[in-house]
């Protein structure tokens, strides 16, 4: 193999699809389980805007299906590591190498546990306006953030609409920002997040610990995230301050020959449409590599 792909979403289907047409061999494996995976409809979009991942996804690999060059394999990677400058794939099914290796994992988005919470991801309780805040125009709409993030959502949501309640779950705000939010309309909830109230994802109220209940149709939240996934055993790859894989504008990390695209490449913009050029531009980097592989 020219190169193996750790993730066959929508980053690792488009540096598959890349690669194929020039003629490389490529081995992708997935899982199966996108970070999308728990929204319903997907937006933002062209050519796909409001269907569902997994009919965007199913799509993709369709198209590969024209390049015997292309193979997937619906298997987990169980480890990848570095031996005599190739890398070393390892699934239950046994070991693939190739000199190049694209990471396109995507993220686990670290949803709090508190009821309600969970349920309502991807339906009701979302991180990115760009892919939902138009189906949610106007509505009746909470900010859970960390204190330090509330203003600049607050002010790209107001696009959108302008009944906001920045919850605080219980940190403290900035006064200034206090100051800008009252002055603007914004309203302010300090206390914790006991639960999410809702009907099958369907969000109707954020509940306090004090048991006050904030009516709401939707809330934009920001968790933890992290990358999933194995990344090389011997390597200390390089990372961005949101804890992704730090890469060039050609997808190279920190290690010769490792590339990485997609939301775990991310440095904030997480859509489908992002994530496939990212993908993208990896497999230009990726296909240089090979050249000069080939020149020594």
């Amino acid at each position: 193999m020219d190169t193996i792909i750790v993730g066959g979403g929508a980053a690792g289907l488009a540096a598959a699809l890349t690669l194929g047409r020039a003629r490389r061999s490529v081995l992708v494996f997935d899982t199966g389980e996108p970070c999308n995976r728990f929204a319903k409809n997907a937006h933002n979009v062209p050519g796909a805007d409001g269907l569902s991942p997994r009919e965007i996804n199913a799509a993709d690999r369709a198209c590969l299906r024209a390049y015997d060059n292309v193979l997937i394999r619906d298997v987990r990677v169980e480890s990848v590591r570095i031996a005599d400058g190739v890398f070393v794939v390892e699934t239950h099914g046994g070991s693939s190498v190739a000199p190049t290796l694209i990471l396109a994992t995507g993220v686990t988005d670290m949803v709090p546990l508190r009821p309600g919470f969970r349920e309502c991801w991807g339906s009701t309780l979302l991180h990115c306006p760009f892919c939902h805040g138009f189906e949610f125009a106007d509505a009746a709409t909470a900010v859970i953030v960390a204190p330090d993030e509330a203003r600049s959502l607050v002010a790209r949501l107001s696009a959108w609409t302008h009944q906001l309640t920045v919850c605080t779950d219980g940190q403290p705000l900035d006064a200034d920002d206090e100051a800008l939010f009252a002055a603007v309309g914004v309203a302010v909830e300090h206390s914790g997040i006991r639960s999410i109230e809702h009907r099958d994802g369907i969000m109707t109220a954020v509940v306090f610990d004090d048991g006050q209940r904030l009516p709401a149709s939707v809330a934009y939240g920001r968790f933890p995230m992290v990358v999933t996934g194995p990344l090389p055993e011997e390597c200390d790859v390089e990372r961005t301050p949101l804890g992704t894989i730090a890469v060039d504008h050609f997808g190279a990390t920190s290690v010769h020959g490792l590339f990485a695209a997609g939301d775990c490449a991310s440095t904030g913009i997480r859509s489908i449409t992002e994530s496939r050029s990212s993908g993208q531009r990896a497999a230009y980097g990726v296909f240089h590599t090979l050249l000069e592989q080939a020149r020594q």
